[in-house]
């Protein structure tokens, strides 16, 4: 019984260091995607991570990446939001909401975004000046 139980413990270790594992590479394929022209296929390897890992940032900000490269902006401004969602205390990912929010014409919202940057991160070069 003992053998069972730790058998079980081991196994769920690997599959909780998988999980991340996996959704990583995927993000990773689909920026090389990108950078292989490829947006089809980077979509479809970000939207893969996120189905790995839905509870990460990380897949959220890539779609939101390749969405907004793709033209795809309401779509974009929907997955930056996940991302913010899933950890509000990156700075980065608001700051990526204030180019989209930008781009969508919700000047306000960017406004708002940018201040949250900078509120998170007030000693980066981007916000001095």
């Amino acid at each position: 019984m003992v053998r069972l139980a730790a058998a079980a413990v081991a196994l769920g270790l690997v599959v909780a260091e998988a999980i991340p594992l996996l959704a990583t590479m995927e993000v990773r394929r689909s920026q090389e995607a990108v950078d292989n022209g490829n947006l089809v296929e980077a979509l479809d390897r970000a939207e893969s991570a996120r189905s790995i890992q839905p509870w990460a940032a990380s897949p959220y900000l890539q779609l939101a990446l390749v969405e907004e490269l793709g033209g795809r902006i309401e779509e974009a401004r929907g997955s930056i939001e996940n991302a913010i969602g899933h950890d509000e205390d990156d700075w980065r990912l608001w700051l990526v909401a204030a180019r989209i929010q930008t781009k969508a014409g919700a000047i306000a919202e960017a406004r708002e975004s940018l201040a949250r940057a900078r509120e998170l991160n007030p000693k980066s070069q981007l916000f001095t000046g």
